[in-house]
């Protein structure tokens, strides 16, 4: 498998696992799943609206990317809402060290692939963890009425 196909199946595994998911981390020497380790973002980042194999070449061509220019890091995907994101992460063993670079990256916040929860950074990563709880609130919401009408 030549470097572009191998680009374009781990954008085909990230696709439909973040879609089952909501996301997922992937070493992108191996194409496997990452799951012990705290992920932390902010080396490098694309961000897509919507997540669907309609952005399969877009997804392929960050992924390269990212390999090229951070050949030791996974990759991780993620939705925010309507949001595809794909990074450049690093996988740390320790929460202490995860929380280091997150915040030397300025980062909100850090991912716990263990359990699958993020952990928030300081003040601003609370602020921001409290307004994206408002805003999934209201599109709830938003959804709740659109359903009922």
């Amino acid at each position: 498998m030549n470097f572009s196909q191998k680009s374009r199946a781990i954008a085909l595994k990230a696709l439909d696992l973040t879609i089952k998911n909501g996301g997922c981390t992937l070493d992108p020497k191996t194409n496997e799943e990452v799951t012990t380790g705290y992920a932390v973002g902010g080396i490098r980042e694309f961000k897509f609206h919507g997540a669907s194999v309609g952005h399969i070449d877009e997804v392929t061509e960050a992924i390269a990317k990212i390999r090229v220019s951070h050949p030791k890091t996974k990759i991780g995907f993620w939705l925010d809402g309507s949001t595809l994101y794909v990074d450049a992460v690093a996988v740390m063993n320790s929460e202490e060290s995860a929380r280091t670079v997150g915040e030397a990256f300025d980062e909100l916040c850090i991912f716990h692939l263990d359990t699958k929860r993020e952990i928030w950074l300081g003040d601003d990563g609370f602020d921001a963890m409290m307004n994206h709880a408002e805003e999934q609130e209201e599109i709830i919401q938003q959804m709740t009425r659109e359903a009922n009408d």
